[in-house]
């Protein structure tokens, strides 16, 4: 029997993937955003280096958050299709 009601485990597996992938996705661009921060305050301190090497660090966080938010999407778009055909 194929179960695609609430209680279904891999129903419910989709839906905290999607939460994790989400929650990921958020802290990745925090932490860029942090970073950047940190990129600024080395600048004005004159570490041009530093601020270099944290620019790297936070476009490299914010790549992550993009490839997170693509698989996301396409989670949500196979969940729609899975457990919503008809919307």
């Amino acid at each position: 029997m194929h179960r695609t009601g609430s209680d279904c485990p891999v129903r419910l597996a989709a839906l905290e993937m999607i939460r994790a992938l989400t929650h990921s996705a958020l802290l990745q661009e925090a932490l860029a955003d942090k970073v950047m921060t940190a990129a600024a305050d080395a600048d004005d301190a004159g570490k041009g280096e530093l601020a270099r090497l944290y620019r790297a660090i936070s476009r490299q966080r914010r790549v992550q958050a993009l490839e997170l938010q693509g698989r996301l999407a396409d989670l949500n778009a196979q969940y729609a299709e899975t457990y919503h055909p008809d919307r």
